[in-house]
Formats: C-alpha cells, structure tokens, sequence
C-alpha cells in the first residue's frame, strides 16, 4: 500500500481529520450561535422601538463580528491541519522526505492560504451568512404582519426563535466552514512539501455518508479511492451532473456537495 503524507493508512487518516474537525467545529458552533441569536434579538428591539426596517439595522454589526469570527475559525482549523500534515512522528519516512516537510512552517503556510482565502471565500461567506439572517427576520416579521400581530408581539416572536435557529444554522457554518478550510489547509501544504505525491478521496463509509442510492444528490460513497495529481480535480458523481471538487468541502462546489461533508483528502507520496 502507498505511503501516506502522515504515515497512517488511508481510512485512520480520514477518522482522525473528522475527529479534529469535529472539536474545532464544536469550539465554533457556540460562538456563532451567540452572535446570530444576538443579531436577532437586536432586530427585534429595533422593532419594538419603532424603528424601520430592523433587518437592515443589525447588518453593519453584524457583519464585522461574523467576519472576526470566521477568520478566526479559518486560521485555526488551517493551523491545526497544517501541523497535523507536518507533525514529527515520521521516522519511519526517508532523510529527503523528512527534510522536505522540515522545510514546511505551519503558521507560512497558514499565512499565505489566509490572505487568499478571506479575499475569495471568506468575503463571500460572511455576505451570505449575514443577508441569511437579515432574511430569517424578515420572514418572521412578514408573518406576523399577515397574522395581524403587533410590533411587540413581531419582537417576542423574533427572540422566541432566536435559539433554536441560531443554534441550528450554527452548527452547518461551523461544521462546513471548518472542513473546507482544513482540507484547504492539507492541499496548501503538500504543495509547500514539493514531494511528489497524489491526493486520494476518502469517504467516511458511515452509515451518513452521501449517497444516490439513498437520495442524496451527489454520492461521495462512489468518489471513495479517487486518485488525483496535485492540480487535477475529483469528479464526483451527481443526480443532475458530475462536479468537479480540488478536496473535499472546496467552497466553489454546490451545497449539496460540501455541506456536512466528512470525507477526507489524504496524500499520498507517489
């Protein structure tokens, strides 16, 4: 069998990257709750104080503190991965080998992955994240306005159902945001190694792991095993097309196909 990045077999690599991940998304989920049940209940006194278009009143606040929030997250679950990717456990590896990921610093590469990643995907996951929660208030106001309640009644019931959907919406950003960054992280890494590897997808072989057969609308059971060079992408099969992903949780893929996702890219030295 190939000797992988880490020097644990494929399914222990993938076991261990879902385990980091899930600790860092659990950090994670608590904090963004905070912030988007606290957004809500501002737009529900926004709303009791008679002032118009409370929505629109939280989102300069709002956006600042999910934008700190999420790079926080970002840098640590890229951090975390890139020392897992080049931790000191490799005398079973080559005197080049090691050498090579000796010359690979953790913080550098979160660094440079960093700058490029808030530029692209993060400016576009805050805007998403924030007009989200703009319009779950404005749904609930709209129907309160059509069930004939009050503005105070429109407030109680904004902050009514602040916890369970903060909670709720919580738990997929951090989950999915998290993964993404991380397997970033790994590919950033084994090109900063310059060793010549493959990356290889790998599934959970949960019983939640994504299939079509069970109705999902991409199968990431079916891209288990895909072996890739270092720029070319995984097709993964889907209900209405195939998508090409770089690693598992790549942020330009449909929803359907990262969100939640607990598959894992692991390399591979050729």
């Amino acid at each position: 069998m190939a000797r992988t990045l880490t020097g644990n077999n494929r399914q222990r690599e993938q076991a261990l990257q879902e385990l980091m991940i899930l600790r860092l998304s659990q950090q994670f989920e608590r904090r963004l709750a905070r912030e988007i049940a606290r957004a809500m209940r501002a737009a529900a006194k926004a709303l009791t104080d008679g002032r118009i278009s409370p929505a629109d009143q939280i989102r300069e606040k709002h956006t600042l503190r999910i934008e700190r929030l999420l790079s926080t997250l970002y840098r640590t679950a890229m951090q975390a991965m890139a020392e897992h990717m080049t931790g000191t456990q490799r005398s079973w590896r080559g005197k080049i080998e090691r050498k090579n990921l000796d010359e690979v610093e953790p913080t550098e590469v979160t660094d440079r992955l960093m700058q490029r990643w808030m530029a692209t995907v993060g400016a576009r996951k805050i805007t998403q994240i924030t007009k989200t929660t703009q319009e779950d208030i404005r749904r609930v106001i709209n129907r309160g306005i059509r069930d004939g309640l009050s503005e105070r009644e429109i407030g109680k019931l904004i902050r009514d159902q602040a916890p369970t959907k903060s909670a709720s919406r919580a738990q997929t950003i951090a989950r999915t945001e998290v993964h993404a960054a991380s397997q970033a992280s790994a590919q950033s890494v084994a090109e900063a190694s310059g060793l010549d590897m493959v990356r290889v997808w790998v599934s959970s072989k949960g019983e939640r792991t994504r299939t079509i057969a069970d109705g999902a609308q991409f199968d990431h059971l079916a891209a288990d095993g895909q072996r890739r060079g270092m720029n070319e992408p995984f097709l993964i099969e889907g209900v209405n097309g195939d998508e090409e992903l770089m690693y598992p949780g790549d942020p330009s893929g449909s929803p359907a196909n990262v969100i939640n996702c607990r598959c894992a890219v692991v390399m591979e030295l050729a």
